[in-house]
């Protein structure tokens, strides 16, 4: 094969980029970490500018128009800025992402307070997400500055006791709640 065509790239097409998925879109995404080198087994990620430290995660759109696009996420394990209770504001977010992570995969309401769900909520360690399957609403990071080009993030996880959580999972609720518990329209 003749392969000259790749010396004057004046005839190639320009590189046109791609539009970022629109907020609020509510999709299925696979998780992904990718390990930073820093704390239990290397899963974490040291900030190179402060103390912080976080899950440097990907979150892979699984179907539809948007299918095998990546979404770079970071997912806070320890910060610097406390609440008036002195807790960690970004750890706190991130547990709460990885908590709602989890109860999207396994299909566990968020009130559900069974053994069953308990048990589910524990990792072994943070590689525990890695290759599970979640609802997502993606949001536009815009950059203030100009500097960097937006682009997409993860504003919510969706889990199972909101209306759209079903069609974009096709599982059921975990049995682990008891369907009286359940809220009229997730019984439908």
């Amino acid at each position: 094969m003749d392969y000259s065509f790749l010396n004057d790239l004046n005839n190639a097409p320009q590189n046109q980029g791609f539009s970022l998925i629109p907020t609020g879109s509510n999709l299925k995404a696979s998780v992904c970490i990718k390990p930073g080198g820093h704390g239990p087994d290397g899963w974490f990620t040291q900030s190179k500018s402060s103390q912080a430290v976080y899950l440097n995660v990907d979150f892979t759109i699984m179907a539809g128009d948007y299918a095998g696009r990546i979404i770079h996420q970071m997912i806070g394990i320890q910060g610097t800025k406390r609440n008036e209770k002195g807790e960690d504001i970004w750890g706190l977010m991130g547990r709460s992402m990885l908590r709602a992570i989890i109860e999207s995969a396994y299909g566990i309401l968020p009130k559900d307070e069974s053994p069953q769900a308990q048990q589910k909520r524990m990792l072994q360690d943070v590689s525990g997400i890695n290759g599970l399957a979640c609802a997502v609403k993606i949001g536009v990071d815009v950059d203030p500055t100009g500097e960097h080009p937006d682009r997409n993030k993860i504003t919510g996880i969706i889990t199972p006791d909101m209306a759209i959580y079903r069609k974009l999972m096709a599982q059921e609720i975990s049995q682990t709640a008891a369907p009286s518990n359940l809220p009229e329209w997730l019984n439908r």
